[in-house]
């Protein structure tokens, strides 16, 4: 009797065991299709105690943001470092693909103080960016806008993109106060643009849908 109540516990322990490793696999697969709405999430991550020591130049966030379909804006690419620089374009690529009307070079460099910076940066520390999932998705949804955040805390990189999904509101609470600070909006904006701006644009798209 001893030995089949062994036995029977050994089977069980097994199935239990294949279950597991069947639910790991189909949410793997599931993941990697793009079927769930979240994936990425770093659970080692709520583990870990934030790190809230000083601010260096190499520290950054990043945010490129796009629309998919009819847009008021450009595609936006701002990066924002340490030491106040602020690196922007209306220019990004996709899937070897360029999209947007690439700003002049007077128009790519801003700066803010380092405590604005630094504001920025208790935002998203603090906030838990390195605890959000690495994507946030509407399976299904096609049209819309792609969005991506990048935070480097003293080498190390965090990157969330969020595609049509339903993310934490820390995610647009960034890119909204990124586009705040680098004053994007004042040369991404279509409704802004002169018609020598305009006329720019339309033929570096022209030239571009000709390659």
């Amino acid at each position: 009797m001893s030995n089949q109540r062994n036995l029977v516990g050994r089977i069980g322990l097994i199935a239990l065991g294949a279950i597991g490793i069947l639910v790991v696999a189909l949410w793997s697969i599931a993941d990697h299709a793009g079927f769930m709405p979240k994936s990425g999430c770093p659970i080692i991550a709520w583990m870990r105690p934030i790190d809230r020591s000083g601010v260096l130049p190499t520290d950054y966030i990043e945010l490129n943001s796009t629309a998919i379909g009819p847009r008021l804006f450009e595609p936006v690419h701002v990066r924002i470092c340490g030491d106040g620089l602020v690196e922007r374009d209306t220019v990004i690529t996709l899937g070897g693909y360029t999209f947007g009307c690439p700003l002049h070079d007077s128009e790519k460099r801003h700066h803010i103080s380092q405590s604005a910076f630094q504001a920025l940066l208790a935002k998203a520390r603090d906030g838990g960016f390195c605890r959000l999932c690495a994507r946030y998705s509407s399976p299904g949804v096609m049209d819309g806008g792609i969005e991506e955040v990048t935070l480097n805390l003293h080498g190390r990189l965090a990157t969330v993109w969020n595609l049509n999904g339903n993310p934490p509101p820390l995610l647009d609470e960034l890119a909204g106060r990124i586009w705040g600070v680098s004053e994007i909006e004042s040369v991404a904006d279509h409704r802004k643009f002169t018609p020598e701006r305009e006329a720019e644009c339309r033929r570096i798209e022209e030239a571009r849908i000709r390659r």
